[in-house]
């Protein structure tokens, strides 16, 4: 029984190093997938954002021309 004591416990704590392991892994993999799915949304928002940006200065571009057409003729 005191050899066999020993081991035991040993081993119950080897299983509950494996169990965190193991749910740390499941975070990690969780923390990853969220991560992901943040630096998509992310990219989808800038890549609006800079066409947005292109058309309101295409915008502002065109009422400049037409500002300096307008003051040409008039």
């Amino acid at each position: 029984v005191d050899i066999l004591l020993p081991k035991i416990h040993g081993h119950n704590n080897d299983l509950e190093i494996l169990i965190n392991n193991l749910e740390t892994k499941k975070v990690q993999d969780h923390v990853k997938e969220i991560h992901y799915e943040l630096e998509t949304a992310v990219d989808s928002f800038l890549a609006d954002f800079r066409e947005l940006k292109t058309d309101v200065f295409d915008l502002i571009k065109l009422i400049i021309k037409r500002n300096k057409q307008k003051r040409l003729l008039g």
